[in-house]
């Protein structure tokens, strides 16, 4: 195969070391030590680091890289003496003399020692990637402007595929932060869903209306650059190695073309400004961006139907459509002045659908969803209540969370004691016991009390 040199990159030369001299690194501490992890590799590899390498010195060099990394490995079993002797876990060593213990194989494996160990060979794996990543934008920019030869053609192909094979073998949470979008909006409709229905025989009853109050917003996220390390139970553990893991992660995701230094302009220039927007901070270094006067109680779309063929043909999805078109221009609208603070950027974003149904008493409102019978099996039961605790239901685009203010209320406190915690506006109405029991009868002799009283349940409940 024909050697192939590859032409050095606009900005920063194709060599790792002149990008981490470069003024893209200028502000990162870790810059000294990952020059010495890559001095270290190359000397192990016999190889002279200030001379740039074409694709299959390259991939050779990778592959001896993975070789002395993997060595400890015998027949698929880990030898922990091996481990202690192997040069490239020296080098972690050498960088963290007081994590020593941890490539001892007298010492007892802890689960620290085996955290420390994947995240040192996530660090070895991400600058083996970062000197691929120096070389395919080149080569498939080249590729749009010149005709290639068949050996150019297969070095783009040979690089590609070790870039795969390299990011297998990340742990999970590095791979999806080397391409992750961090744009992220959210729209959100908020939903209080009440039923009012008559007991006709012991086991059947008949709906006499739906109500729904609604509220919607639209959320802008800036999600954070850096690895989240947070486990299922919200604990943070942070490798040793976690300054120089994030800083390779910027430089692949910089070479990848990745917004990271604009949105991080825009985050810094946001937090700074006072401006009409709530800024909602989160642990992993997340910031929410949202309006602050949507949801208010001027702003809640109510609808009553009574009408017999709506009753009759009441599911979730049409609950779902119905708030949709309500609240439609508002999304729309919100999103769209969200979405100017990047009008001077060329940024993708991600988006998400969320919908919140709640209820006071899930099984007597939602049972009476012609399609509950289908998303039924879906739901958790909590205090003999339905919700979706593990997973969201999916309706259409939307990811469908079903709450029971009957659990989030102190001592599962009636809606009347509910409503009264937030004074006189959202006071549940008061009717005599009599019409209670027959609400068919209420609802022909003060329709419009029987309305205004279903109306304010469903505010209540959101």
């Amino acid at each position: 195969m024909k050697m192939t040199k590859i032409p050095t990159l606009a900005v920063y030369p194709n060599n790792l070391i002149h990008l981490l001299q470069s003024n893209l690194a200028s502000t990162r501490k870790s810059t000294s030590s990952l020059l010495a992890i890559r001095s270290k590799l190359f000397y192990l590899t016999n190889r002279d680091q200030s001379k740039n390498l074409d694709v299959i010195d390259l991939l050779n060099y990778i592959n001896d890289v993975q070789n002395l990394l993997y060595n400890f490995k015998t027949d698929g079993f880990i030898s922990s003496e091996n481990m202690e002797l192997n040069p490239i876990f020296k080098i972690f060593r050498d960088l963290y003399p007081s994590h020593n213990a941890i490539f001892n194989y007298k010492s007892k494996v802890t689960l620290t020692s085996i955290f420390e160990l994947e995240h040192f060979h996530n660090l070895i794996v991400l600058l083996l990637l970062l000197e691929v990543y120096l070389y395919l934008p080149e080569l498939k920019e080249l590729k749009k402007t010149v005709q290639l030869d068949e050996s150019q053609e297969e070095d783009i192909v040979l690089l590609d595929l070790k870039r795969i094979e390299l990011i297998k073998t990340l742990s999970g949470g590095i791979r999806i932060s080397i391409s992750r979008k961090r744009l992220k909006i959210t729209e959100r409709l908020y939903t209080g869903f009440d039923t009012e229905y008559i007991a006709e025989t012991s086991t059947e009853n008949k709906l006499l209306c739906y109500t729904h109050a609604s509220l919607s917003e639209v959320l802008l996220t800036i999600k954070s650059s850096s690895v989240d390390f947070s486990t299922k139970e919200g604990d943070v553990y942070h490798p040793v190695t976690v300054n120089l893991i994030n800083d390779c992660i910027g430089y692949i995701r910089f070479l990848r073309g990745e917004p990271d230094f604009e949105l991080d302009y825009i985050k810094r220039g946001l937090l700074e400004s006072n401006t009409k927007y709530d800024f909602l901070h989160q642990n992993n270094g997340d910031l929410t961006i949202r309006f602050k006067d949507k949801l208010s109680l001027e702003t809640v779309r109510k609808v009553y139907n009574d009408q017999e063929k709506d009753l009759l043909n009441l599911t979730l999805e049409k609950v779902l459509i119905d708030i949709e078109k309500l609240h439609k221009e508002s999304l729309n609208q919100q999103r769209a002045d969200l979405l100017k603070l990047f009008d001077s950027w060329n940024l993708k974003y991600s988006l998400k659908k969320e919908f919140f149904l709640i209820s006071h008493y899930t099984p007597a409102d939602i049972s009476f969803l012609k399609d509950f019978n289908v998303f039924k099996d879906r739901l958790n039961i909590l205090g003999k209540t339905f919700i979706s605790l593990d997973k969201p239901l999916r309706v259409f685009k939307w990811k469908v969370f079903l709450r029971d203010t009957s659990l989030l209320s102190p001592g599962g406190q009636s809606l009347q004691s509910i409503g009264s915690l937030y004074g006189d506006n959202l006071d549940k109405i008061s009717l005599a016991k009599d019409d209670l029991n027959r609400m068919d009868l209420f609802k022909v002799k003060s329709p419009d009390l029987f309305k205004s009283y279903a109306i304010q349940d469903a505010l209540i409940v959101l």
